[in-house]
């Protein structure tokens, strides 16, 4: 989740905060307790 290289390679910057990032996938857990199970092998 280091977006350094990139942005010093490509003078990228992420668009998403890392927080905001992490705050979706929480809400999204939440509302799919077996999402995880779902991408299990």
């Amino acid at each position: 989740m280091d977006s350094t290289l990139a942005q010093h390679v490509w003078n990228w910057k992420p668009q998403t905060s890392l927080e905001a990032i992490w705050t979706q996938i929480a809400g999204h857990a939440e509302k799919n307790p077996h999402w995880l199970k779902a991408t299990a092998g």
